[in-house]
């Protein structure tokens, strides 16, 4: 959640209407996507938002009572990163296998087992995903560990709880 709150912050125009929004409707705050889940299904909450699509999509498939709606301006996606270290000791085995996980053997894999969105969308493109066009991936780079430090942390969680009680009112 508070990775894709931050990349919000800075992609989202409407990013103070949302918070307003949430404000507006006694947002329950949580971090773990499990437990946000469970609480929908339970019907305690009626919705969740910035949570892993790959949890839900399990829990659909699983029977629970969930759907899943991708808003129309952008779906944050986040990316799964593989590295092979120049000193490894077996790079050409590495290799073979991120040589198959991009293969269209390898991305059915990936979308059926772990439920995560194909590389390669025409290898297999998930149930009920929306066309990308819509999804922003979350880009490495130095940028995402300005957030890992506590004090830029605190700062940010500090402006988007206050924006969340004042747009909120």
């Amino acid at each position: 959640g508070y990775l894709l709150a931050t990349q919000d912050g800075q992609r989202g125009s409407m990013a103070g209407a949302l918070l307003g929004a949430l404000g507006d409707n006694g947002v329950h705050l949580e971090e773990r996507t499990g437990v946000l889940l469970d609480q929908v299904s339970s019907g305690k909450l009626s919705l969740v938002y910035n949570v892993l699509g790959s949890y839900a999509q399990a829990r659909i498939e699983a029977g629970a009572p969930l759907g899943i709606v991708e808003p129309e301006d952008y779906t944050l996606v986040v990316l799964r990163t593989a590295v092979i270290p120049r000193s490894s000791r077996h790079p050409e085995e590495a290799r073979r296998f991120l040589d198959y996980v991009l293969s269209p053997r390898g991305q059915q894999v990936l979308s059926r087992e772990a439920r995560l969105m194909p590389i390669l969308p025409a290898q297999g493109q998930q149930r009920g995903r929306s066309p990308a066009r819509s999804y922003r991936p979350i880009q490495l780079g130095p940028g995402l560990l300005v957030y890992l430090d506590a004090l830029k942390r605190r700062q940010f969680l500090d402006a988007w709880n206050g924006s969340m009680r004042q747009q909120g009112r």
